[in-house]
C-alpha cells in the first residue's frame, strides 16, 4: 500500500471569509476623520467625504450619515481616534505644564532677576505642588444606634455623678 492513497485530502479553511471587511475605504477613513480631527456632524463629514448631489433632501443625507456612522468598523475606528486625540491632548497638557515649571525654576536659580520675581517663581511652584494647602483630615466614623445610645448613656451618667 501507498502512503498516499491512505492519506486524506486536507484543504486549509479560514475562520475569516472576507478578510478586507474589516478594512476602511479612503472614503469611509476620510468620514471617520473629519468627525473627529475636523470637529465636523456626521453630515458635513458625509458630503465632503463623497459624491453628495445638492439636490439630495436632508433627511435622505442624515439617513446615509448615520447608517454609516452605525458601521461597526466606522464606530471603532471614530472611538479609536477619539481616544487617541484625547491622548495627544493630555500629552500636549503635560508638556505645557512641564515647559512651564522649568521656566519657573529657571527664574527662582537665576541670580539675574530681582529677588521678587525669584520668590514668585517659588511661590508658583509650592502652589502647584500644592505645599501652602491645610490638609485636615476628617474621619467619619457611623456609629450603630446602638452605640450612640450608650456613649450618652455613659455621657449622662458621669454627668449626673458629679
Amino acid at each position: 500500500m501507498s502512503d498516499k492513497k491512505d492519506k486524506p485530502k486536507l484543504k486549509i479553511v479560514s475562520s475569516n471569509k472576507n478578510p478586507d471587511k474589516n478594512k476602511l475605504t479612503a472614503k469611509q477613513l476620510g468620514f471617520c476623520k473629519d468627525v473627529v480631527y475636523g470637529n465636523m456632524t456626521l453630515i458635513d463629514a458625509y458630503r465632503n467625504n463623497y459624491n453628495v448631489s445638492k439636490d439630495i433632501k436632508g433627511n435622505t443625507l442624515r439617513m446615509l450619515a448615520s447608517r454609516l456612522r452605525a458601521k461597526d468598523n466606522i464606530g471603532i475606528t471614530i472611538d479609536r481616534l477619539l481616544l487617541e486625540k484625547q491622548n495627544l491632548n493630555k500629552m500636549s497638557e503635560i508638556k505645557k505644564e512641564e515647559m512651564i515649571l522649568q521656566k519657573l525654576t529657571e527664574f527662582m536659580n537665576n541670580e539675574d532677576f530681582s529677588d521678587s520675581a525669584r520668590v514668585r517663581s517659588a511661590e508658583l511652584i509650592g502652589k502647584h505642588y500644592k505645599l501652602f494647602t491645610d490638609v485636615t483630615e476628617v474621619t467619619n466614623k457611623d456609629k450603630s444606634t446602638i452605640e450612640v445610645e450608650q456613649q450618652l448613656r455613659e455621657k449622662l451618667g458621669k454627668l449626673l455623678e458629679k
